[in-house]
């Protein structure tokens, strides 16, 4: 895809969870040549990226209809339960906000 995503994933401090999540998803993102910023954040620093965000990837419960843009629980790229299924809704979510514009 050309346009470049802003893609903010939040986990309780934004650091070690929110890393691994990145790590998975930077490589995924890279095999399928979609461009991405990739910014962790904390609960509590989520409001400074929103207006910037395209998307919030998280392994916390996140209530998607607080948010104005998809919200993806993504503690599964950690359990390694459902990698696949989680990617390939990252990959269709991306592809619908891109289709938006």
């Amino acid at each position: 895809m050309e346009r470049e995503f802003f893609i903010l994933i939040v986990c309780g401090m934004g650091y070690s969870t929110s890393n691994i999540i990145k790590i998975n998803l930077r490589k995924f993102l890279e095999e399928n040549k979609i461009n991405a910023t990739l910014q962790g954040s904390s609960l509590s620093s989520i409001r400074n990226y929103l207006g910037k965000a395209d998307l919030i990837i998280t392994s916390l419960g996140l209530n998607p209809s607080d948010y104005k843009i998809p919200v993806i629980n993504a503690v599964d790229l950690i359990s390694g339960r459902n990698k696949e299924g989680i990617l390939n809704e990252i990959l269709i979510t991306l592809k619908e906000i891109a289709a938006k514009e």
